[in-house]
């Protein structure tokens, strides 16, 4: 014998009830690891986080003292782009990124590719003061 349609129905309530839950959990984990992401980046813009620790938060990055000085003295495009490959090393999605600088995800998987293509170019870019 089956399960009559009004236990079926009060089955897919349960289930939904269930699943609301589960996404609700999902999702109010998402704006707090973006607001830390957000934050994450505009305290290395604004300096607020030394050297030392914008190096753990990125690992092992290549020509990192590059990248900060085009964050902190280079144009606009140089700073958004250093930001991005900082930001994208920390584990920043690439939306919160995008979002967070002002540039399109096209424009972000461009930093990053051109960096990783070659980002040992940049210090030919850097003038010495």
């Amino acid at each position: 014998m089956g399960i009559n349609p009004g236990e079926r129905h009060l089955t897919m309530l349960r289930n939904t009830d269930q699943l609301a839950n589960i996404q609700h959990q999902k999702s109010s984990k998402r704006p707090c690891a973006d607001q830390l992401a957000l934050e994450w980046m505009r305290a290395v813009l604004q300096k607020d986080i030394s050297l030392d620790s914008v190096h753990d938060a990125v690992g092992d990055l290549r020509d990192i003292k590059i990248l900060l000085h085009f964050l902190y003295d280079g144009r606009l495009s140089d700073r958004n782009r250093s930001m991005a490959i900082l930001a994208s090393r920390h584990g920043v999605r690439s939306g919160i990124v995008c979002r967070f600088l002002g540039i399109t995800k096209k424009t972000h998987r461009r930093y990053l590719r051109t960096f990783e293509e070659g980002g040992e170019k940049l210090s030919s870019r850097v003038k010495p003061h």
